[in-house]
């Protein structure tokens, strides 16, 4: 049985290190993106300068940047071919 794990890949790179291929926790204001007026504000923390916009903890936190990405993409990669897969 073959098994696609990252964790020997994404040594040396894990979230909040420098070259990170992780984000660390991201904080973003509510609005368009990651949060709209109406979302659950169980994620967003006050903000005592500007109560009426919080801050909120973004769904990009601990997900792949662009180089952790293709990092998981090549992991994919290499089981598939591992496992003679050829496409079709």
């Amino acid at each position: 049985m073959y098994a696609a794990s990252p964790i020997s890949d994404f040594a040396g790179h894990e979230a909040c290190g420098s070259g990170s291929w992780i984000n660390p926790i991201m904080i973003n204001p509510n609005g368009e993106g990651d949060f709209h007026a109406g979302d659950d504000p169980a994620t967003c923390i006050p903000y005592p300068t500007n109560p009426s916009n919080p801050l909120c903890l973004s769904r990009e936190s601990f997900h792949p940047n662009d180089t952790g990405t293709s990092a998981y993409a090549g992991v994919l990669a290499r089981t598939l071919s591992q496992i003679g897969y050829q496409g079709g």
